[in-house]
């Protein structure tokens, strides 16, 4: 299925801020939760249908962009750049999309293989934060079973309802 559209974001009475698709001077970034991914693509947000995803995503030079799986293409376009994502399968609620300024975001390397995308000067608070990440994902594995996907990172922003959040 390929779409396309003006996605925005969506209020619940339940919540303190907007979900779904939301965006700043910046950034974008999408928090859907169960009920929000419908917000920004065709999806009937029901967590037992999953499917395999490919995000592609073209930026204008001053932007980055992240989305769930691996990034298996990023080629230079006219005036930015774009970027391939392809996920294995997963709830829609799952999906996450992300389109930071690079000059006020940075990517930093935690442990061997995560990542983590977060406000430059952040560097040392993220390191701090996520120090135990390969504890955390191995005692969750012994108590939960494998952690259900290839890759794993995460995402600091600077939004009130989306301070930390796995991608």
């Amino acid at each position: 299925m390929s779409f396309e559209g003006q996605p925005t974001a969506q209020s619940h009475p339940s919540l303190p801020t907007d979900a779904g698709w939301l965006t700043g001077p910046d950034r974008v970034v999408t928090m859907n939760g169960l009920d929000f991914a419908s917000s920004w693509m065709p999806t009937d947000n029901d967590p037992s249908n999953k499917a395999p995803y490919e995000f592609q995503l073209e930026v204008p030079d001053n932007l980055m962009a992240a989305a769930n799986g691996e990034l298996v293409e990023k080629q230079p376009t006219e005036g930015g750049t774009a970027y391939i994502f392809r996920s294995e399968e997963m709830a829609a609620y799952l999906a996450s999309v992300n389109v930071f300024d690079k000059e006020k975001y940075t990517t930093t390397k935690v442990g061997d293989n995560f990542e983590v995308i977060h406000p430059k000067g952040a560097e040392e608070r993220v390191r701090k934060s996520f120090a135990r990440h390969e504890e955390m994902m191995e005692l969750l594995s012994e108590k939960l079973g494998p952690y259900p996907f290839s890759t794993y990172s995460a995402i600091v922003t600077d939004l009130p309802a989306d301070k930390e959040r796995l991608r």
